[in-house]
């Protein structure tokens, strides 16, 4: 077997695999030649996952700059609040009769 060669799943390799490309089938045939770097690319259940146009990933994506952004606006809020936290005003207690 070559630097990154990959033999698919159940495929009965007969002779040997060149350096960089995949072969499937029985018996196994050549069917993509790529360049090889050196380092072994991960594609996780063999599919590349970048530029994925999926629903799912625009959602999530879109749910992260919404927490992005109130993260901001909470940060904001809070250092525009007069003095420490804790020594601000507080409500009078209104649980007594007499509180008006």
């Amino acid at each position: 077997m070559g630097d990154g060669a990959r033999v698919g799943a159940n495929a009965v390799a007969l002779k040997s695999v060149p350096a960089g490309v995949t072969v499937v089938g029985i018996p196994a045939e050549p069917v993509l030649p790529r360049q090889f770097d050196g380092s072994p690319e991960f594609h996780a259940y063999g599919t590349p996952t970048t530029d994925l146009d999926h629903p799912a990933v625009k959602i999530v994506a879109a749910l992260n700059a919404e927490i992005a952004a109130l993260r901001t606006r909470i940060e904001a809020l809070e250092d525009s609040r007069e003095g420490p936290p804790g020594e601000q005003e507080s409500e009078p207690d209104c649980s007594s009769p007499s509180c008006s």
